[in-house]
């Protein structure tokens, strides 16, 4: 390795990168066809507080120092965030950035890299959740009364938009004081639009029934065993990554006669990929109970 007494030993060096091909505001953009857009951001720091951008902005800056060598390398981690509460489609969003290293020849004078692109993908998967759970369903009954008596309870689901879903009752009848009822769902199945949408468990305790009770008014709830589940279905699902991290290498090459070439490496895509579910359950907790003083039964 050769050197010259006259070489400089350091270098000064700025890492730039721009905010992609679809920003908004202060925001990166990935962008899925047609017209959709997840926000995320490259950050220089773990705790997300310093954006990387471009120059005269927030880029990586700082000295090399060659020694008495011809070559210095130096590794930034930096730091990836995709916006929570978006609502997106399941697919794959992407960007390109470009960064650009600028670099101190001599005194007063700066050279810059070959610009390096940054292509960025990030994955939503399917998912689904009860944003609200079922509440508590209560009847009011009177032995052989010549209607029947209905309740409900509300839910919501949120899923993800234009996700398909289904929604079931892990069992859809029972008995309490000797009275049999029924539940069914104001629909069985949806399509997401990344909002909660509000469904209804429906209740029936049909007429004419004359129930078990050996005291002017009874009540009861359905015991632990019986709770009823609510459950959602959908496609090949997973959770999704918000945050991850990256490590790029700015490289900086001197050569005998002086510093003449930089160059970053190829990147790795930031790529967001979580793994896999199938079915989302609510335990109802006690669905079926009876208000106090309203479940009657007369014998």
């Amino acid at each position: 390795m050769l050197t010259r007494s006259g070489d400089p030993t350091t270098t000064t060096y700025s890492l730039a990168s721009t905010n992609g091909l679809y920003p908004q505001g202060q925001n990166n953009r990935a962008y899925y066809p047609t017209n959709k857009y997840l926000k995320y951001d490259i950050y220089k720091d773990a705790s997300y507080s310093s954006r990387w951008g471009p120059s005269g902005s927030a880029p990586f800056t700082g000295t090399l120092n060659f020694g008495s060598g011809t070559s210095a390398s130096l590794t930034l981690p930096y730091y990836n965030r995709v916006a929570a509460q978006q609502s997106a489609v399941a697919a794959d969003y992407t960007d390109t950035m470009t960064a650009t290293l600028t670099y101190s020849v001599t005194s007063g004078v700066n050279a810059t890299a070959t610009p390096a692109t940054m292509p960025v993908i990030i994955t939503t998967n399917p998912q689904c959740q009860f944003s609200t759970p079922p509440g508590t369903m209560s009847f009011s009954y009177t032995s052989f009364q010549s209607t029947a008596a209905t309740g409900s309870t509300q839910f919501a689901t949120r899923c993800t938009s234009g996700l398909p879903y289904t929604m079931s009752l892990g069992s859809t009848s029972g008995t309490l004081l000797g009275l049999a009822y029924s539940l069914s769902l104001s629909a069985a199945s949806g399509t997401g639009t990344g909002a909660a949408q509000t469904y209804l468990v429906n209740g029936n305790i049909a007429a004419n029934q004359a129930g078990i009770c050996a005291t002017s008014a009874c009540s009861a709830s359905a015991p632990p065993d019986h709770h009823h589940q609510l459950l959602s279905r959908w496609g090949r699902c997973a959770g999704y990554g918000l945050a991850g991290q990256r490590r790029r290498a700015a490289v900086v090459h001197r050569a005998s006669a002086g510093l003449d070439t930089a160059s970053i490496p190829t990147p790795i895509p930031h790529r967001f990929a979580p793994a896999a579910v199938g079915e989302y359950r609510q335990l109802a907790d006690s669905l079926l109970k009876t208000a106090p003083g309203q479940a009657k039964g007369h014998q």
